[in-house]
């Protein structure tokens, strides 16, 4: 009988590579993800390399790192080695060359565990402990120091590299990394920051969308207005902009970086429900 298991485990492996041969990837992510215990780590293993060996798209990549239900995998030192080798290897010959490949992968890294409670948060699935309980306040420590570390890293980055990381310096998902972890940061990180992100819009080496959010963030965090329009709240179930310049001068502000108007950007970033509750009209 656990000869016949192990066949047919060894099979369904075969099967979830081999089962699409015309679709983009041979190996379903998510088939795989929920069929993990039917297998070996080492069968698993296989499969996982030969997904990410598919995937050309870094995006698709990055959930790795906190996915929850790899845990097992993480675990066992000699096999999360192996996969990450090969995460790297792929990460950086899939990206145009930049000056930093080893930094912008470890950026990459980082940025996972930023985005596990946001954009990756369907891969995330630990519980969180309920709030104003003890574990959650360990939690809540533990995750401030690992910021504080990542924090720490960027810092000393930027001073090594002669400011803000580039696309150039180490491309545009390790430059995305970047920007979100010190965006979600202290307010006093964005004011250490925002020159050299500044400096490096001025001379086209960065996005002015990236200058706009920190900017915004930074300025609603200590009290005082945005200037190009970018932060949203609510108020009773309704969506508005954060106190602000006006928006007249908002697009004002937008031009001179080169944005688009802050209508735009709402209707963009938003859609069209939330443009209605903001503008009180339609697009």
């Amino acid at each position: 009988m656990t000869k016949i298991k192990t066949l047919h485990a060894l099979i369904f492996s075969l099967t979830i590579i081999w089962h699409n041969t015309l679709a983009q990837n041979s190996v379903d992510y998510h088939v795989f993800r929920e069929t993990l215990d039917q297998r070996t780590l080492e069968e698993n293993q296989a499969i996982l390399s030969q997904w990410i060996l598919e995937t050309e798209h870094p995006d698709s990549l990055q959930r790795l790192f906190i996915d929850s239900e790899l845990s097992k995998m993480r675990n066992d030192s000699v096999i999360w080695s192996s996969i990450v080798q090969t995460l790297k290897e792929q990460y950086i010959n899939s990206l145009p060359k930049m000056e930093l490949p080893e930094v912008s992968f470890m950026l990459w890294e980082m940025g996972a565990e930023d985005q596990k409670n946001r954009s990756l948060k369907r891969f995330y699935t630990d519980e969180t402990p309920a709030f104003g309980t003890p574990e959650f306040n360990s939690y809540q420590a533990a995750y401030r120091k690992k910021s504080q570390e990542q924090i720490d890293v960027i810092l000393k980055l930027m001073q090594q590299h002669d400011g803000w990381l580039t696309v150039r310096k180490v491309g545009e998902p390790g430059e995305r990394a970047c920007f979100f972890i010190v965006q979600h940061a202290e307010n006093q990180v964005r004011k250490k920051t925002l020159p050299l992100l500044k400096k490096a819009v001025e001379e086209g080496e960065s996005p002015p969308e990236y200058y706009a959010l920190m900017h915004d963030r930074y300025q609603i965090f200590r009290g005082k207005k945005q200037l190009y329009g970018t932060q949203l709240s609510i108020e009773n179930g309704v969506y508005k902009l954060d106190q602000h310049i006006g928006i007249d001068k908002l697009n004002e502000n937008r031009k001179s970086i080169g944005l688009g108007t802050v209508q735009d950007h709402v209707l963009d970033a938003f859609g069209e429900k939330i443009y209605e509750q903001v503008f009180g009209t339609s697009p």
